[in-house]
């Protein structure tokens, strides 16, 4: 549709129906990048893409990646237009509109797991989102996993923050676990948030 709300597997900017692309796949997978909103550089989904293209391979699981910053890079250009507000609140609108489309996509899709790629000054807008999943996913929230820079360094204060206490952090590369994960997921579809499941998975951290 052009305005933003995309999945960076359709660059051609069309919002992907997911019963159509997920065809028969068992397990859903979403993975997304939540962003520094103080650092005004391209900050690319690429991690995500590189760890998608691996889990399509190597387990058959239908991985989609949602580029959390390109959606709020066209939106902050689309509230500069419409609206006359200071460069602050053209942020935190930009970012608000950003997350409650994410929520909706993840909402649509359902996947059974959500990974967060988490950089230096995103948390932020993590928590935002995993906020604001709660509150309209409850107990059908997807498994999220935390990844990147600060799931590997800050392990333990993620996960003792308010609203990640159900979740899980894969320290350094997450190909290999995250394989695993998939995995048991597929072997047990109906009780899959169960996090003892994962417990054995080396580099997680729950």
């Amino acid at each position: 549709k052009g305005d933003g709300s995309i999945f960076s597997a359709t660059e051609a900017g069309e919002e992907i129906e997911p019963s159509t692309y997920f065809g028969s796949h068992r397990v859903k997978v979403m993975l997304t990048n939540p962003f520094n909103p103080d650092d005004e550089r391209r900050q690319n989904a690429y991690p995500c893409e590189v760890l998608a293209a691996h889990l399509r391979m190597t387990t058959g699981a239908c991985v989609l990646v949602h580029d959390l910053h390109k959606e709020y890079s066209k939106l902050y250009a689309k509230v500069q237009k419409v609206l006359s507000l200071d460069s602050h609140k053209y942020r935190e609108v930009a970012i608000e509109c950003a997350v409650a489309r994410a929520v909706k996509h993840i909402q649509r899709v359902r996947p059974h797991i959500l990974g967060l790629s988490l950089r230096w000054g995103s948390l932020g807008v993590s928590d935002r989102l995993i906020q604001r999943l709660y509150q309209t996913m409850g107990e059908e929230m997807p498994l999220v996993v935390l990844g990147n820079t600060l799931a590997t360094f800050v392990s333990d204060e993620l996960l003792s923050r308010p609203g990640y206490e159900r979740a899980m952090a894969v320290l350094g590369g997450g190909e290999r676990a995250l394989e695993k994960m998939v995995n048991i997921v597929a072997a047990n579809p109906d009780s899959f948030r169960d996090r003892e499941y994962y417990r054995g998975i080396p580099s997680v951290k729950i």
